[in-house]
């Protein structure tokens, strides 16, 4: 009996052994799956795992291959539909070509069926139309000029725009290069004057006498002289049969702007001459228009009657018994 126990008690330990290898080994396989599992949730980078940069570029290269193609596709897309839309575009063209033609040709019908009569009646009416069509242009035209605003130019007025020849006495100008200067005339008449009696010639002997005078203020008086006779009085006096003011100076005279000026040669010229029995001839160069304008205005403003004596480039001052007298305003 007692043997008996003995092996029972050996059966019984064995069994509680072998139940606490079989707990051990699920507590283990239960461990290393929560190990599994943690490793799965934060996987542990393998630098063996990661991409090289050759296949990272590749695979760059790869996306903007797709990228591309998608965008290929949709300018195919478009480009489709403009052609499309050209297609149409010409089919409404031709179209559009054929009523032409087929209007004119109809055209061309009526008017070979129609008399001759006809016909001019025809195209009168079609003439009325076209003129009709050629007036609604033009009134558009003018209605649109007539909402423009003009450019505002300011004329001057002078209470005197009559001209007048100039009978009285006359001081002279020359406006050349933009600047005005004096020309002596009388001055130069003096001259003449005491030229000829300082000569001693017999007048009645004189035929076209050649002289030169001067210089004054920038100018020679080239002159040529003959006499005045009467039948029934004998010899009458001397008259300058022609003459020249030949300029001898370079920039002669003074800017109108200096000229306009209180103090100027042009202002001192005028000081000895009234404006009631004076008038100013001005001798005008076509490069001085413009400081005409101005020397006119400011002797208009003065009083002074001006007489303009526009001269072409590269001819001379100068006067003939022949010419003719000057012109005030």
């Amino acid at each position: 009996m007692k043997h008996r126990d003995d092996n029972t008690n050996l059966e019984t330990a064995g069994q509680d052994s072998f139940l606490d290898v079989t707990t051990n080994i699920v507590g283990i396989l239960i461990v290393l799956v929560m190990v599994v599992g943690i490793r799965a949730q934060n996987p542990i980078a393998d630098p063996n795992l990661m991409p090289s940069p050759a296949e990272t570029e590749l695979a760059d290269l790869g996306t903007q291959a797709i990228r591309i193609e998608g965008d290929w596709h949709q300018i195919d897309k478009r480009l489709a539909a403009v052609n499309s839309e050209i297609e149409a575009r010409s089919l409404e063209r031709e179209a559009l070509a054929t009523m032409i033609a087929a209007a004119e040709k109809e055209i061309g019908d009526r008017r070979a069926k129609l008399a001759s009569a006809d016909k001019e009646d025809f195209d009168l009416h079609r003439e009325i139309d076209e003129s009709k069509a050629a007036v609604e242009r033009e009134k558009a035209e003018l209605k649109d000029f007539d909402s423009q605003t003009p450019a505002v130019e300011q004329v001057n007025h002078y209470p005197t725009p009559i001209s007048r020849t100039v009978l009285g006495h006359e001081v002279h100008f020359q406006l050349a290069d933009g600047r005005i200067s004096y020309v002596p005339m009388d001055e130069f008449i003096d001259d003449v004057r005491n030229d000829m009696r300082s000569s001693g010639v017999n007048f009645s002997t004189i035929s076209d006498k050649v002289g030169v005078v001067g210089p004054h203020n920038g100018f020679e008086f080239r002159y040529t002289m003959d006499v005045v006779t009467d039948r029934g009085r004998g010899i009458i006096g001397l008259r300058a049969k022609e003459f020249q003011l030949v300029p001898v100076g370079v920039q002669l005279g003074e800017t109108v702007e200096q000229a306009l000026s209180r103090k100027s040669e042009f202002r001192n010229s005028l000081a000895a001459h009234s404006p009631r029995d004076t008038t100013v001839t001005l001798w005008t160069y076509p490069d001085s228009f413009e400081a005409y304008r101005q020397i006119k205005e400011e002797l208009h403003k003065m009083g002074y009657a001006t007489a303009g004596r526009p001269l072409p480039k590269g001819v001379l001052i100068g006067g003939s018994d022949h010419g003719t007298k000057s012109s005030a305003q």
